[in-house]
């Protein structure tokens, strides 16, 4: 499927790179040791594009991060939406070096590889009718009746935000695609189920430090949360409604790929937050106001 070139805002991203060994690198001792710098940063350009059906593969992959231990969830089914969803959403990918680019009139063959996507899902189009009902089925089952019932008063109404990545791009990424996002639903024709949705439902993925390892702060020594998508942390001090769905099992944190053993011990789960849209772009500005 040729790739519709679709402008996208690019963002400038700082990665770190990790060592790799093979065996004649285990058996020279000391000598690569000193040559290794683990605290070396290389630049990487990435662009957001639009969605391809060839994405689908790697949308898969990135939904797996928060999704995989929920059977629930049919991630086929959900990367097939995302993925022929034309003109709606972005991904990232590397930007292509300037010297490689085609001369115009040539077809662009885009990277296979995708960095993270942005997208959404309307819980009530009748085209996505069985995944909608297992994801529905999936939300009530791990909550309590008193949130079941303030849920039901916005499903009705509500398109359900895909925003996932890889760990190490930075939320300033962010910016730019929900924007584009933005921009997609004005785009789309009036009777579009997306475009109706006064309601987005995020699923952020948080990880929670155990309340007796937590650092001491002033609020009562309340336990620290983190967002894996440090700028939902922001879409949740507009949302109306939120709460946590657990993974029922436990993970070290990690900084920059680098475990120790005095990392404290965290817990993930799910944190579901419901924003009316015509909050998204206070939240935007709150986000670009932070990372300047």
């Amino acid at each position: 499927m040729p790739q519709k070139k679709k402008q996208k805002p690019q963002d400038h991203v700082e990665e770190e790179s990790e060592p790799s060994y093979d065996e004649d690198d285990s058996m020279s001792g000391s000598e690569n040791e000193q040559d290794l710098d683990q605290d070396e940063e290389i630049m990487v350009d990435f662009e957001a594009r639009s969605v391809l059906e060839s994405d689908r593969e790697s949308i898969k992959i990135l939904l797996q991060q928060k999704l995989a231990a929920f059977q629930q969830i049919n991630l086929n089914e959900l990367a097939t939406i995302i993925s022929q969803q034309e003109n709606l959403g972005n991904v990232i990918n590397q930007a292509e070096d300037e010297d490689n680019e085609k001369q115009d009139g040539d077809e662009v063959e885009p990277n296979d590889t995708i960095f993270g996507v942005i997208s959404m899902v309307d819980l009530n189009f009748s085209q996505t009718k069985n995944f909608s009902c297992e994801f529905i089925k999936f939300l009530k089952s791990h909550i309590n009746q008193e949130n079941g019932s303030k849920l039901d008063f916005y499903l009705p109404k509500c398109s359900y935000i895909v925003n996932e990545r890889f760990l190490n791009i930075p939320p300033g990424i962010s910016i730019p695609m929900f924007e584009s996002l933005l921009d997609d639903v004005q785009k789309l024709s009036d009777d579009s189920a997306n475009k109706k949705s006064e309601y987005w439902l995020f699923l952020g993925r948080i990880f929670t430090e155990e309340a007796n390892k937590a650092k001491h702060s002033s609020k009562l020594n309340a336990p620290e949360t983190q967002y894996a998508n440090p700028e939902e942390e922001i879409f949740e001090e507009f949302s109306e409604l939120k709460f946590d769905i657990s993974y029922g099992q436990k993970m070290s944190k990690a900084t920059g790929g680098k475990w120790s053993k005095d990392d404290p011990t965290l817990t993930p789960s799910l944190r579901l937050l419901i924003i009316n849209t015509n909050k998204v772009k206070d939240a935007l500005e709150k986000i670009k106001n932070l990372i300047k």
